[in-house]
């Protein structure tokens, strides 16, 4: 602990200079402001979907497809990245298809309150506290269990799907059916409940779902589901009546279901976009594809002239979430190319990928501002964004060997490692300021609020020196638990004093 401090101290030293410097320039300039600029979206598109339909249509294109099945045939790496998915379906073929009686519950509700933990699973009906030894059974408890069941049947259907996709071997499309099907059934029959029920009794909010306990999670989870329907939707396996019901009393309940949870600003509705996209591509509706798209003040259009700061970062101030909301943005913006709609001309949209490249500390970490636990640049998120614009910097942060995306994408320069160009910089439109001597660096935020997962406690700093994080923002979140009392109080030494919370707005 002494040399931490005497390390922190050291380097506070070395560093005062350029500190002051660049604090009074800030001052001078008048940017402890928010910067006000605005980035005028792209210009609307004209909504037309392939006609025929191709197949496959949202999953992947026939040609990206066409690669994954040479590559399987084929001997090598590239055949390695691409055989796990049959060893993952052929596993899940040997598992029983067994759905939850009632769709799942937030793991915000898997805690001993008392004791403010995580509880342990004995079995799906009871549950164990770590410190107290407590045990707690039923409702919320066993539903956060039935989410876990829930999405293991997903990943089922995923793997099975792209495994049909791959070898055309009925087997795959027969279970991926059986899920399927299992869902069209019991969609609207499970109970509608939402987030913020921590007893049956609770009045649901408009946020929920049958399935899961929010849109956002249902949004999420049924991406893949779109994906997995379109890869096998051509088997001799479905009959009318089957296409029927996984069309009407599945897929689109889902989507009126998140349509009606309208969120606007929030990565909420990114999600929300990226199902309505993905449904409309399967199912060949384009007015589901333009609601994704061009809703005013819902869709892509509005969410990257709304929600993306000057210089590229989600407005929320937090890498975790702007990582996460990234994932959305790419599932649409790679959705949207497969059906023939080129949304990549959007000027946020690069630099949302490019904007933590520029805050990297000197081991390629990142400082953690709001309610962040990411701590590197997430390298598989760029293999799309290095297949559209083939920079450099993108391709360094791919992985080396041969991985599914690579090869979906037909990606064969290798990646190597970059020297890392650490410079002082001013971030304006998202309100830090990174300054830096040697491995020495001081991240100052002093921006806007970010919302729910931004924090109130502005001119803190991330500290960053001899190979480590010496200082973090003290209001960093600790646990993915909202809703408890040490995200509120005032005198909890991991939240700071304002950053007060009303459970639950966001993921």
């Amino acid at each position: 602990m002494k040399r931490e401090i005497s390390a922190f101290k050291m380097g506070g030293k070395i560093m005062a200079k350029g500190i002051r410097k660049s604090l009074f320039l800030l001052l001078l300039c008048g940017r402890f402001a928010v910067a006000c600029s605005t980035l005028n979206a792209s210009e609307p598109v004209a909504i037309s979907l392939p006609s025929p339909q191709r197949w496959p249509a949202v999953a992947c294109s026939p040609e990206e497809l066409a690669r994954l099945r040479q590559a399987y045939r084929a001997n090598g790496p590239e055949h390695n990245a691409v055989a796990t998915q049959i060893n993952s379906a052929d596993e899940a073929l040997k598992r029983a298809v067994v759905f939850p009686p009632e769709g799942g519950q937030h793991n915000q509700w898997y805690q001993c309150d008392p004791c403010q933990l995580a509880l342990e699973t004995i079995d799906t009906n009871h549950h164990r506290c770590p410190k107290c030894r407590q045990t707690y059974s039923g409702y919320p408890y066993d539903n956060v269990i039935y989410s876990r069941m829930h999405q293991r049947l997903s990943r089922d259907l995923s793997a099975c799907a792209w495994a049909y996709g791959l070898t055309d071997e009925a087997k795959y499309a027969r279970r991926a059916r059986e899920i399927l099907i299992g869902y069209a059934e019991r969609y609207t029959k499970y109970p509608y409940h939402s987030a913020n029920m921590g007893k049956l009794t609770d009045p649901p909010s408009k946020s929920g779902g049958h399935v899961f306990e929010q849109t956002l999670t249902e949004a999420g989870w049924i991406g893949p589901v779109c994906a997995a329907y379109d890869l096998v939707r051509q088997s001799d396996v479905f009959s009318a009546e089957d296409h029927r019901g996984i069309r009407e009393d599945f897929l689109l309940k889902v989507s009126d279901n998140i349509a009606k949870h309208k969120t606007g600003k929030s990565n909420w509705q990114t999600y929300h976009n990226a199902a309505f996209i993905l449904i409309g591509g399967v199912l060949d509706r384009a007015d589901l594809v333009r609601q994704a798209i061009d809703d005013p003040q819902n869709g892509f259009h509005f969410q990257m002239k709304a929600s993306v700061l000057p210089g590229g970062m989600w407005y929320e101030n937090s890498w975790g979430y702007h990582f996460y909301t990234l994932g959305a943005v790419e599932q649409i913006v790679e959705t949207a190319r497969r059906l023939g709609l080129d949304l990549y001309a959007a000027p946020q949209l690069k630099e949302m990928y490019a904007v933590a490249l520029a805050y990297r500390m000197a081991d390629g970490t990142l400082p953690r501002f709001g309610d962040a636990t990411t701590t590197r640049v997430p390298g598989s998120r760029y293999e799309s964004a290095y297949h559209r614009w083939r920079e450099p910097a993108f391709l360094a942060l791919l992985p080396a060997l041969p991985t599914w995306d690579s090869v979906l994408y037909g990606r064969t320069e290798k990646a190597t490692p970059s020297i890392l160009n650490l410079v002082s910089a001013l971030h304006s439109g998202a309100g830090h300021a990174i300054l830096r001597a040697g491995a020495a660096t001081a991240a100052f935020t002093f921006g806007p609020f970010g919302g729910f997962h931004g924090h109130f406690d502005k001119l803190s700093f991330v500290y960053f020196n001899q190979g480590k994080e010496l200082g973090y923002d003290p209001g960093r979140a600790r646990s993915q638990a909202y809703r408890l009392p040490v995200h509120n109080r005032a005198h909890d030494s991991e939240r700071a004093p304002c950053a007060r919370r009303n459970w639950p707005r966001s993921s």
